[in-house]
């Protein structure tokens, strides 16, 4: 856990401003995709016959990942500089001063050298730190142990395994850093300047997060072949991953809030995205044990939530 970022001695942000911070570093990772022509998609909708003809690039495609990877950094990085000019600007301190406490309104990591490890505080510290990122594991118990079951186990070499090429590296390392720096800690950054409740916070800033995902609805448009079809087909994944990731916003949003740090959120990010969406009506096929590791993780999780984020 880290120290509260003291930001009662700043004026605070108005609320409009915060509101179109907020929708301007959501814009800006976004429209950063698409402002560099390298980082743009080229889709051909299939022809008669099932085939595509001219040149494809879709996001998987290697250079496109890659321009992308630098353009979401980048438009990170000018978040975390916009939160800077708010922090410098809404109280009387030096330049110096306002990176630190930027840096710690953002919840950036800090060792925690008060103690050593090897004390008896510095272990009860050091659990206290832990805690937090076993809370996206307990939810998913139940997946977790039909995946034990069926011999699919999580190892650190299958874990490192996903991450050996580029694709592996922007689903679970780059994008889930760059989206909890920028739809948490920077959005959250500009709500906790202008004073928001908490349950505002975790309420409504995770839908700047779903929103942002829609974009895709374009590309499972066009490689569906622009039909009726495959329109109903985008605009039904796309609601749905609008509802699934706003949820999760509001579970790493309260974790980034209540620890004031961003690793959790980081952690449980990339986490979830190597699990997946759960597939509960598979896993129950598999029996009642698997059933009863899905009700005692969800239980877990929601008596342990609050204790395992309790500020130190």
């Amino acid at each position: 856990m880290q120290e509260i970022p003291s930001i009662d001695a700043l004026r605070v942000l108005p609320t409009p401003v915060a509101h179109a911070l907020a929708l301007a570093f959501a814009s800006a990772y976004v429209g950063a995709i698409y402002l560099d022509p390298s980082a743009r998609i080229r889709l051909r909708p299939p022809g008669s016959d099932g085939r595509s003809y001219g040149e494809q690039r879709t996001r998987d495609d290697p250079a496109v990942i890659r321009a992308r990877l630098r353009a979401v950094s980048i438009a990170s990085l000018v978040c975390c500089a916009g939160v800077g000019g708010a922090v410098w600007n809404l109280g009387d301190q030096t330049p110096l001063e306002a990176l630190r406490a930027t840096y710690s309104l953002l919840g950036f990591p800090t060792l925690p050298l008060s103690h050593s490890l090897f004390s008896k505080d510095g272990i009860f510290l050091l659990l206290r730190t832990i805690r937090p990122h076993l809370l996206a594991p307990l939810w998913f118990l139940g997946p977790l142990y039909a995946n034990w079951k069926q011999g699919n186990m999580l190892t650190p070499y299958s874990l490192a395994a996903l991450v050996s090429d580029i694709k592996g590296l922007r689903n679970y390392v780059v994008a889930p850093l760059t989206e909890e720096i920028v739809f948490r800690s920077c959005i959250l950054g500009v709500y906790r300047l202008a004073r928001a409740r908490f349950a505002w916070m975790v309420g409504v800033g995770p839908i700047f997060f779903g929103v942002a995902h829609l974009h895709h609805a374009y590309e499972l448009y066009v490689q569906g072949g622009r039909t009726r079809t495959a329109l109903r087909r985008a605009i039904f994944i796309s609601l749905f991953q609008l509802a699934y990731t706003s949820l999760f916003g509001t579970f790493t949003g309260a974790l980034l809030l209540r620890t004031h740090s961003l690793s959790p959120a980081f952690t449980a990010h990339a986490f979830c995205n190597v699990m997946g969406v759960p597939s509960i009506g598979d896993d129950m096929k598999s029996g009642f044990d698997v059933a009863l590791a899905y009700i005692v993780g969800i239980a877990g999780f929601i008596r342990d939530f609050g204790p395992w984020t309790a500020p130190a």
